[in-house]
């Protein structure tokens, strides 16, 4: 049997009289077979998000309508694919096909944030940006670490106070800071 339209009519032998019926043969649907996703196992942490890929089968199945759900939202949400982890915990993320009903799983595991600063784990840093164990932040000074202020000077931005050339300015702030620095160590 082939794709397309035909006419089938009936006539009575006995007076004449005739009906028609016009039938339409379509092609076959392709129906799903089954889906799986790229992942059966993830580990995030608190924050992060990473997307599940889901492959519908057969690749010509008509419709690869997909509903994503997550055993425990209050672990680990997810939309379209794209797992965001919320709290501490174990949740399965499902897909499932429209068509067919099948499933796939992955066991997300959500770990605490990393809450250590890999990047600073000495606490402050000193004025030139650089690691500088120990050193830690004046309470009230969010530019200077461990540069004092004088709350009553105000300076031109250009040349700084009374005319002071911005070089000599400079050399003060470094050796300001470098005093409070060493000030603090002798403390200790």
């Amino acid at each position: 049997m082939a794709e397309g339209t035909a006419t089938i009519s009936a006539t009575t032998a006995d007076g004449g009289f005739t009906a028609e019926c016009v039938v339409t043969v379509k092609a076959g649907t392709v129906n799903v077979t089954g889906v799986t996703l790229d992942k059966t196992e993830l580990e995030l942490q608190v924050g992060q998000s990473e997307a599940l890929t889901a492959a519908v089968e057969p690749d010509d199945a008509e419709d690869k309508t997909l509903t994503w759900a997550s055993s425990d939202e209050s672990v680990a949400t997810v939309e379209n694919g794209v797992v965001t982890a919320v709290a501490e915990g174990t949740a399965t993320i499902s897909v499932t096909t429209a068509d067919g009903g099948f499933t796939a799983e992955c066991v997300v595991t959500v770990k605490a944030e990393d809450s250590s600063d890999e990047e600073n784990p000495g606490g402050g840093q000193d004025p030139g940006g650089e690691q500088n164990p120990g050193d830690e932040q004046n309470p009230g000074d969010e530019q200077n670490p461990g540069d004092e202020q004088n709350p009553g000077d105000e300076q031109n931005p250009d040349t700084g106070d009374a005319g002071t050339p911005i070089t000599e300015l400079a050399l003060l702030a470094c050796t300001s800071t470098a005093a409070v620095v060493l000030s603090r160590k002798r403390k200790r």
